[in-house]
This record gives structure tokens, sequence and C-alpha cells, in this order.
């Protein structure tokens, strides 16, 4: 019986909020009826005329809003159509007018936005196809423009990358045997100018990559090329027995390359060669002082004294 009592009470409290149009109080109040008593026979007929209820409220209100945008419809603004049709649609996807009108707004606003897309790529593709060729600086000042015109237009983005890509592409195709030369100093300013555009582009980075490293396969190119002609000139001074310039040749060569075993074993011969050549140096002065003492003696025996 107290359970009979209580949800009296609730479906009374439930009219008087369906009356007050408070659709959200009369189905919080009915989930609560629900909740407490999911069998009750009298729960049916009370949803039942919530739904009922709220339904024909929403129907009001859509035929109400339809009157509303006729200008809107007169005035091709399909955009706000949508807009102002959206919310009532999420509350009653099946109205039929509702949809029928929202799929139609829908339809115009799309070949709307593919018209304005054509003009503006009309537009601008006109000016950025004679920037192309030109100055970084000012190609990168005409799409600054455009997209501070456009702040926030997700077509205009992807259409300002495509022109950065394009941009790139031309100047590389157009450097191609410059990029692919030996000039790595001239090549790395225009990987520079390029990186303004795009910092981020690929084929910048993929040719940056092969730029440095040529740049590092010259350098040692070179470095063997000079070490080889090093070790070419140790080889013949050498052979001329001019073993203090050879051994000084050895040292810078071993300098540039440590692990070098050939100039290890150069340097190690003109040490050699060197060190025999100062002791045969060094004997050859002091016999000769020897012989310089025996001359002086049988002629001068008088200035010797014997000890």
């Amino acid at each position: 019986m107290i359970g009979e009592n209580y949800i009296q009470q609730n479906e009374y409290k439930i009219k008087n909020y369906i009356a007050e149009k408070n659709f959200e109080k009369a189905f919080e109040t009915y989930k609560d009826l629900a909740q407490k008593f999911p069998y009750h026979k009298d729960l049916r007929y009370i949803k039942s005329e919530i739904e009922k209820s709220f339904e024909i409220e929403n129907d009001k209100k859509i035929k109400l809003k339809l009157e509303e945008i006729k200008d809107e419809w007169k005035n091709n603004n399909y955009g706000n159509i949508l807009k102002e049709l959206k919310p009532f649609l999420d509350i009653a996807p099946n109205n039929k007018k509702l949809k029928k009108q929202y799929l139609k707004a829908a339809k115009l606003y799309k070949k709307e936005i593919e018209n304005n897309q054509k003009e503006f790529r009309k537009k601008h593709e006109k000016v950025l196809n004679i920037l192309i060729d030109g100055n970084v600086n000012e190609f990168l000042s005409e799409l600054n423009s455009i997209e501070t015109q456009y702040a926030g237009n997700q077509f205009v983005k992807d259409f300002i990358k495509e022109y950065k890509s394009k941009f790139i592409e031309n100047k590389i195709n157009k450097n191609t045997d410059l990029i692919y030369s030996n000039k790595f100093d001239v090549t790395e300013i225009l990987i520079e100018k390029l990186k303004k555009v795009d910092k981020n582009n690929q084929k910048i980075k993929e040719i940056e990559k092969g730029v440095r490293l040529r740049r590092y396969q010259s350098q040692e190119y070179q470095q063997t090329e000079s070490i080889y002609e090093g070790m070419k000139n140790v080889e013949t001074l050498l052979k001329l027995k001019k073993y203090a310039k050879a051994y000084k040749a050895s040292k810078e060569l071993i300098k540039v390359a440590p692990k070098n075993e050939e100039i290890k074993k150069y340097l190690n011969i003109a040490y050699k060669k060197l060190k025999g050549t100062n002791l045969d140096q060094s004997t050859k002065i002091i016999l000769n002082n020897q012989n310089k003492l025996i001359e002086d003696y049988i002629k001068n025996k008088s200035n010797y004294i014997k000890i």
C-alpha cells in the first residue's frame, strides 16, 4: 500500500512536470520509480506518457524552427541552417521534415564549399604559379598573407602545404646539377633557403643527408690522395738517403693517419737509418781526431808529458 501511494504521488509530480514542459525532471522521477519498482504495471504507461508529450513538444519546436529559418533558405545560408537544425536533429532524429531539410542543406552546403574552394584555387594559384619560380621570401610573404586572411581554415592549410611542396620540388629540379656536384657550400646555402619554406620536408632531409655523405667521402678521398702522395715522397727521400727529411715527413703523415701500417713501416725505417747515419758520423769524427793527435805527437813529442 505504501508503494502504491508512493507511485501515485510521483505520477502526479510527473504530470505536473509535463504540464510545465520540464521533461528532464519528468524522466528523472520516472527513473527513480523504475529503480524502486521495476515490475510495477503502471511504469510502462507513465513512460509512454512522458515520451509522447516530449515528442509533441519537440514537434512544435521543430515546426517553429523550420518556419524561422525560411529566410536563411532564401539567402542560401546553408551553414546557418545546419547549425540551427543540428540540436533538434539530435533529440528528434526520426522527424521526417527536419531530417529532409537537414540533408538538403548539407548537400547544398557541400556544393557551396566545393565551389568556394575552386574559386579560391583559381584566384591564388595564378599568383603562386608565378612566385614559385622566384625568390623564397616573396613566395613565403604571399603564403603568409593567404594564411592570415583565412586563419584556421583547414582547406587553406592543406593548400599552403601543397604549394610549399611544389616550390621545394621546383627548386630541386632546377638545381639538380648543383645538388649532385661537389659544390657543397653552395648546395648547403640552397638547402637552408628551402628549409625556410618547410624544414620538415622529406626531400630536403634526403638531399641534406646525401650532401653530407658526399662531402665526407670527398674529404676522405682527398685525405687518402694526400697520404698516398706523402708516402711516395717519403719513399723517394729514403732512396736519396735523406733520412732526416724522410723521418720528419713520416712523422707528419702518422699524425693524419695514425693507424696506417705502411706509414709506420716508413717511419721505423727512416728512424733506424737516421740513427745509423748519426752513429757513423760520430765514429768518423772520433777517428779523425785520433789521427790528428798521432800526427801532432810525432811532430811535437816534447810538448807531450808521459804519465
